[in-house]
């Protein structure tokens, strides 16, 4: 063998060693990533799977004048890739509302108050069976609830404020939809100062 044919036998040896191993790395990283895939989708399968649902809350991002942006708290499989950032369009049969909770004192006056009136229509529906003849079924007033709606304008929502959009579908996946509702929980100054950590007493 010539030294030229040895040099060439040299060359294409470690041409074909070097290629043999930059694919065999490359087919051990593939494998490793389809192992991973599977692994992720293997253990997302362990969590339950997040519910349907029409109702969604979290932080106001941008509002304007027929629209909010939002971004979304989500509570169950941390593995499902849910997009967050949702933006809502809102039409004029959209009902934009403030959320309030009573004071529970208040909120037992009116209870209260419930239960004498029932009461009272149980005692006078009764009264009418007894006398006989044909006696519609009682109507009874609405229950008296711990949180007050009081409807306001979309521009009383600001950027920061905590808030609960419903609407007429499931949306858990969806990016962009209408609301027919929109409910502000609280404002975004409440949330700071609910957050702040209290004051240490001096000692």
């Amino acid at each position: 063998m010539t030294m030229k044919s040895l040099i060439l036998t040299v060359v294409v040896a470690v041409v074909a060693f070097g290629g043999g191993y930059w694919f065999g790395s490359m087919g051990s990283e593939q494998a490793a990533t389809v192992a991973y895939e599977e692994k992720v989708a293997e253990i997302a399968k362990s969590f339950p799977p997040i519910p349907a649902t029409q109702s969604l809350i979290g932080i106001a991002d941008a509002v304007e004048d027929s629209s909010v942006t939002f971004t979304a708290d989500f509570a169950g499989n941390p593995m499902e890739q849910l997009v967050r950032t949702k933006k809502v369009s809102v039409l004029g049969t959209t009902k934009v509302v403030k959320t309030v909770i009573v004071d529970l004192a208040t909120f037992t006056a009116e209870q209260r108050a419930y239960e004498k009136e029932v009461d009272r229509i149980n005692a006078e529906h009764r009264a009418a069976i007894l006398k006989g003849g044909e006696v519609p079924a009682p109507v009874y007033p609405s229950m008296p609830s711990q949180a007050k709606e009081t409807e306001i304008s979309l521009s009383d929502i600001q950027v920061g404020d905590r808030i609960e959009v419903t609407a007429d579908h499931n949306i858990e996946s969806e990016t962009a939809f209408t609301a027919v509702k929109i409910s502000l929980l609280a404002k975004a100054s409440e949330i700071i100062q609910n957050a702040a950590p209290a004051a240490v007493p001096k000692l």
